[in-house]
């Protein structure tokens, strides 16, 4: 999965703009045999999202596994029908952890 949403690291963040390919950068591309293309900003349901996110509410979310799901959600947040859902998820997975270190 992160390799699969790793084209979305090259998409702006929130607040940036989209920056503008030069005639230079499209002929250093052909020259290597590449060409660009756009990437396509994937929406990913509220299910998914909530399921992705709840990897951190698990004891056994060792700090490899949370490193790829931060990655997975930073560049996911990059489109914006994704960040509402994202921070819904990541507030309710803090919620949930702070409950349980209260009962604990």
């Amino acid at each position: 999965l992160e390799s699969a949403v790793s084209p979305l690291s090259s998409l702006p963040k929130h607040g940036e703009e989209d920056a503008e390919l030069g005639k230079k950068d499209l002929e250093a591309a052909s020259a290597a045999g590449m060409e660009w293309v756009d990437v396509p900003r994937i929406i990913v349901s509220q299910s998914r999202l909530q399921l992705l996110c709840s990897i951190l509410r698990m004891e056994t979310c060792r700090d490899s596994s949370f490193a790829k799901v931060n990655t997975i959600a930073r560049r996911l947040c990059r489109i914006d029908a994704n960040r509402g859902y994202i921070l819904a998820e990541l507030a309710s997975v803090a919620r949930a952890l702070g409950l349980d270190a209260i009962r604990d």
